[in-house]
């Protein structure tokens, strides 16, 4: 099952989630945000990330926001492409 993948242009943070989707080849559905339309601040992207604000993901039903944050989890819960991170908090 593909996860939701929220993204609003021009957000660097956002880039940086979706090459790593890219680069390890997991299925995601592009959610495009428009800051000018007021999106983030809509109820149902508030029901996801109270902190309003892009990327932020949803992978069934586990919501998650902090670019940083994201890139970990994924390249833990997806073992497909490329390592993001290397094996030990030594390397890290």
């Amino acid at each position: 099952m593909a996860l939701d993948f929220y993204h609003g242009h021009g957000s660097p943070y956002s880039w940086r989630v979706w090459l790593a989707l890219e680069l390890k080849a997991i299925p995601y559905e592009l959610k495009v945000l428009s800051f000018q339309a007021g999106d983030t601040t809509k109820p149902e992207f508030v029901a996801l990330n109270p902190r309003h604000q892009v990327p932020t993901i949803v992978d069934d039903g586990f919501a998650l926001w902090e670019s940083t944050v994201i890139l970990e989890y994924l390249d833990e819960r997806f073992t497909s492409g490329a390592k993001l991170y290397p094996g030990d908090a030594h390397w890290r």
